[in-house]
């Protein structure tokens, strides 16, 4: 999984996946420069694409006897989300309340950003959270938390 927040992204189109294979390309080629990490071959690309975070990448080379792995080439898959973040310090909280909301379930706190953040409160978000993608079935068992009742229920955890 490779994390890329939006901050890193303000060039980059979702919209047009020629434009975004280029994009693929130039950041795999910036990756064998800069740490020599070489991708090569064909690879399928999951884009979790999060309006607030940026994009999730989950990357998986496949093995093709045909294909020639001098060259790289790609498949991708876009997948809008919303990211959750599974919060384990309840430091910054305060900071958090008037951008999102917060979501409890038996034994974790999540936050899901609704609005936008500077750099710095997204960078804290990256450090000191862990990021969930598959949301699904979170918010389905979890609860929605009123902001007034949050320091209660933080001081329940």
């Amino acid at each position: 999984m490779i994390y890329l927040n939006k901050f890193y992204l303000k060039e980059v189109s979702f919209q047009n996946k020629i434009d975004l294979e280029l994009y693929f390309k130039s950041f795999f080629l910036k990756l064998k420069n800069c740490y020599g990490i070489t991708m090569e071959g064909f690879y399928t690309i999951d884009v979790y694409k999060d309006k607030y975070y940026g994009m999730i990448l989950k990357i998986k080379r496949e093995d093709f006897d045909y294909f020639d792995d001098e060259m790289i080439d790609m498949k991708l898959r876009i997948k809008d989300i919303h990211v959750l973040y599974e919060l384990k310090d309840e430091m910054f909280l305060k900071q958090l309340i008037p951008f999102g909301s917060f979501w409890k379930d038996k034994h974790h706190l999540y936050y899901k950003l609704e609005e936008e953040v500077s750099y710095s409160l997204l960078g804290m978000l990256e450090e000191y959270t862990h990021l969930v993608i598959d949301t699904g079935s979170i918010l389905e068992q979890a609860k929605r938390i009123r902001k007034d009742k949050l320091m209660h229920v933080v001081m329940l955890l």
